[in-house]
C-alpha cells in the first residue's frame, strides 16, 4: 500500500505537468540536445500522448501495488495459519527431600600425643622403686570393658640398668568413637576443665644410687625423693583377671 501512494505522489503530478506544461518539460528533459530546438519540437499530439501515457502508467503502477497484499501481514498469515496452538507449560518445581543423609562412618585418628606430664617424685620399698606424676581426671578413669580409655598416659623409662634412670609419662589421646570426640578438651596437661590427679607408675628395681631424670616440668629435672606418696591416688582398681 505505501508503494502505491508514493507512485501517484510521484506519476500524476508528473503526467499533469506534462499535460500542461509540455513545452517546458521537452526543453528541460530533451530540448538541450538540439542546435535548433524549435525545428525538433514535437507536436501537440506528441506532447499530449506522453502526458496521457505518463499518468496511465502511474494508475496502472499505483493500483498494482494497492492490490498487492503486504509481506509482514502475508508473513504474520501464513505463520497464524501454518503454525498449530500450543499450551504454555509450566515451570517444574524441584522437588526436594527431607530424608536426611546417613552420618559418615567414623574414622579413628591416628594416636596423637599431648605433651610429657608432670612427675612429682619418687619412692622405693622394698627396693621396688615407684614414681608418682600428675594426670588429667580423664586419663585416670576406669577404662571401658571392651575397649581402651581414649584418653590414656604412656610411660618413657630409659636406663633402667645405669645411674641415670630417665622417667617421663606422656599424655595421649586415641579416639575410637565418635562419642568419645567431645572429650578431647578433658585430654589436656593444660587448659584443663578437671584439675589434675595424682598417679603412681612402679619402675621396678634400680640401683639404690642410681639418679632419677625427668624433662616435666622442667628439661633435665632431678627427681626429690618422697618421704611417703602424694593423697589421694587416682590411679584406677586394678583390672579383674577373668
Amino acid at each position: 500500500m505505501g508503494l502505491g501512494i508514493v507512485t501517484l505522489l510521484i506519476g500524476i503530478p508528473i503526467g499533469l505537468l506534462m499535460l500542461f506544461r509540455p513545452r517546458e518539460v521537452w526543453k528541460f528533459t530533451e530540448g538541450w540536445k538540439f542546435r535548433n530546438p524549435e525545428a525538433n519540437e514535437p507536436s501537440g499530439v506528441a506532447y499530449a500522448l506522453s502526458g496521457v501515457g505518463v499518468i496511465a502508467v502511474t494508475l496502472i503502477l499505483a493500483g498494482l501495488a494497492f492490490t498487492k497484499p503486504d509481506d509482514n501481514a502475508s508473513v504474520a498469515s501464513t505463520t497464524t495459519r501454518s503454525k498449530p496452538p500450543t499450551t504454555r507449560s509450566q515451570p517444574t518445581t524441584p522437588s526436594y527431600s527431607n530424608v536426611p543423609r546417613p552420618p559418615a562412618p567414623f574414622t579413628a585418628p591416628k594416636p596423637q600425643s599431648r605433651g610429657a606430664l608432670p612427675v612429682i617424685g619418687y619412692m622405693t620399698n622394698d627396693g621396688v622403686t615407684t614414681v608418682y606424676y600428675y594426670a588429667p581426671v580423664l586419663a585416670s578413669a576406669t577404662a571401658p570393658p571392651d575397649r581402651a580409655r581414649p584418653c590414656d598416659v604412656a610411660p618413657r623409662i630409659e636406663g633402667v640398668d645405669t645411674e641415670h634412670v630417665v622417667v617421663n609419662v606422656d599424655l595421649m589421646w586415641a579416639p575410637t568413637l565418635q562419642e568419645d570426640v567431645p572429650q578431647g578438651w578433658n585430654c589436656r596437661v593444660e587448659n584443663n576443665d578437671d584439675p589434675l590427679v595424682a598417679r603412681s607408675l612402679v619402675i621396678g628395681v634400680i640401683s639404690p644410687t642410681a639418679e632419677l631424670i625427668t624433662s616435666k616440668p622442667v628439661p633435665n629435672m632431678r627427681l626429690p625423693k618422697l618421704a611417703e606418696p602424694p593423697r589421694p591416688l587416682a590411679d584406677p582398681p586394678p583390672a579383674i583377671a577373668p
